[in-house]
């Protein structure tokens, strides 16, 4: 069987982007990685990649990350709430839906037999720090898939997390590169590896990139200041907004 690219998106449910009710959790800073993710995700269903959400529910806060527990953490992503869900611009029926409890989105899951024939795996969601880190790691260490993390379709936070799950990954693991050029590219291929991010080019685009980002997104709040407007309702608007300024994939 010829090897696959799959696209495995993390973590982009709504508790993870409400910071009034998850306030341990949620952040506003999340929702930089989602206007690429939409655009990674329309480039991956034209190229019939695989498109896998890996998401977090939990039965209870028995099922909870144990740190978390020993934190006192609020509870999140509980199965049965709204806020487990995906946010629905970016699924589609087909996906393939993983469901995890930890971090590494390949413990106690499916997911690696979900990508037993891809050898190119792209990652996107949330957030370098964590969740993405500990899978991309898993993806390339234990099962030895080519990983990628395109910048503009993962986040975190804070600025300094972004930058440290990013600076981590390029070191180890994952090539970090631009969207623009994994789209211009069509297929994760060797040249996209070598045009690695390396620390500076972390420091002079990427920090930028995200600190733009979350300016942009504490303006839109602003204007869009709304104590009925849902978490759904508010990243839909979002979207809406931030899609014309993006270039077409075609």
């Amino acid at each position: 069987m010829t090897p696959t690219t799959s696209l495995v998106l993390v973590d982009l449910q709504y508790d993870f982007f409400d910071a009034v009710r998850h306030g341990d959790t949620g952040r506003i800073a999340k929702a930089a990685c989602l206007p690429g993710v939409q655009r990674i995700v329309a480039h991956a269903r034209a190229h019939s990649w695989r498109i896998i959400h890996a998401i977090t529910c939990h039965k209870d806060r028995s099922t909870m990350p144990y740190y978390l527990q020993r934190r006192g953490i609020q509870s999140y992503c509980m199965a049965g709430t709204d806020g487990v869900e995906i946010v629905a611009e970016l699924k589609q029926q087909g996906d393939v839906i993983i469901e995890k409890q930890q971090y590494d989105a390949f413990e106690g899951t499916e997911l690696d037999n979900a990508l037993e024939d891809s050898q190119s795996v792209v990652i996107g969601g949330l957030a370098t720090d964590c969740c993405v880190l500990f899978t991309a790691q898993t993806a390339a260490n234990k099962h030895r898939m080519d990983v990628y993390l395109p910048y503009q379709a993962v986040s975190a936070s804070t600025v300094e997390s972004y930058m440290v799950g990013l600076s981590t990954a390029e070191k180890s693991f994952a090539a970090v590169v631009d969207l623009e050029k994994l789209l211009q590219a069509g297929e994760p291929n060797d040249t996209l590896a070598t045009d690695v991010a390396h620390y500076q080019t972390l420091e002079d685009e990427m920090r930028p990139w995200f600190l733009s980002e979350l300016e942009f997104l504490e303006h839109f709040k602003r204007r869009n200041t709304n104590a009925n407007l849902s978490v759904a309702a508010w990243l839909e608007k979002y979207l809406e907004e931030k899609s014309p300024t993006m270039k077409a994939d075609s």
